[in-house]
């Protein structure tokens, strides 16, 4: 018994750590993508302060991201342990940013709808949200984008960088990845009445699904998007392999998130009254 309770402490310890080594690579990956956003704005600005700064940006968090341990794949996954490294490597890769993009899209989405009353004040809240959401991760993506023109040019398939295509193809990711975290986390997701239906437990399992069908397609969309602007092919076996990479983590991290915010979701019964409640309100 003792044995089994080291051996479950070590390897919550490994998870743990496997959580916290991505999530720190992905700051740094966030800082490079950043600094490259500041470089292709001095591009097209014009000016040597921006292409500097976005420079110096880009060198550090490289320097850092050379020392950081190699982020674990899903080929690497063996057995039980494995995975649940692997697990948490998916879910620290991705809360930097997925962090980011929530806060920009709930801020920005509550003031809306703390001003506008009724329907209009949600549609209006999820709308504004979703634009929140994604004004906050277009540097990013414009820098990601940037970033993966660099490695084309390196492999001799485009000669220089496009800012501008790397600027709108930004705007259609960002975009994606606003609306995609606006419906997990609002009230507002197609199916959130039928996922308060029954427990706890059913409900996090109808959550976790709607999380997978609504974050895989986002995140494959992405990713085709982002190779496209790049000039990189998008049918090729490292495009397969990539995309499937893509898949496994964007499934696990969508079904986490779906799960756990319609978990603790209230359910109909108390939601409803207390809908009625303030409709009959307005009504008056």
């Amino acid at each position: 018994a003792i044995e089994a309770e080291e051996a479950a402490r070590v390897e919550e310890v490994e998870n743990t750590n496997a959580f916290s080594v991505a999530a720190s690579r992905a700051v740094d990956d966030a800082g490079l993508q950043f600094g490259s956003f500041q470089e292709g704005l001095g591009n097209m600005l014009d000016s040597d302060y921006l292409r500097e700064a976005g420079a110096e940006r880009i060198a550090a968090n490289e320097a850092q991201l050379a020392e950081a341990p190699e982020a674990m794949s899903y080929k690497d996954v063996e057995d039980l342990d494995s995975f649940g490294e692997y697990f948490g490597g998916a879910l620290g890769g991705s809360a930097p940013l997925t962090g980011g993009s929530i806060l920009g899209s709930a801020v920005a989405g509550a003031t809306v709808g703390a001003f506008t009353a009724g329907p209009l004040g949600a549609v209006g809240g999820f709308t504004v949200g979703a634009i929140g959401g994604a004004l906050s991760q277009v540097p990013f993506f414009w820098g990601s984008h940037r970033e993966l023109q660099k490695e084309a040019i390196e492999r001799g398939e485009r000669t220089e960088i496009d800012e501008g295509t790397a600027f709108i193809a930004a705007l259609g990711s960002a975009f994606l990845d606003s609306v995609a975290t606006r419906f997990q986390i609002t009230k507002l997701f197609p199916t959130q009445k039928l996922l308060r239906q029954g427990g706890l437990f059913t409900r996090g399992v109808k959550g976790a699904g709607g999380g997978v069908i609504t974050e895989v397609p986002t995140e494959l969309g992405q990713t085709v998007i982002g190779r496209a602007q790049a000039g990189l092919d998008i049918g090729s076996e490292e495009a397969i392999d990539e995309y499937v990479e893509v898949a496994i983590a964007a499934g696990l991290v969508g079904g986490s998130i779906g799960g756990t915010a319609a978990a603790v979701s209230p359910d109909d019964r108390g939601a409803g009254a207390t809908r009625a409640s303030l409709e009959a309100r307005v009504d008056e």
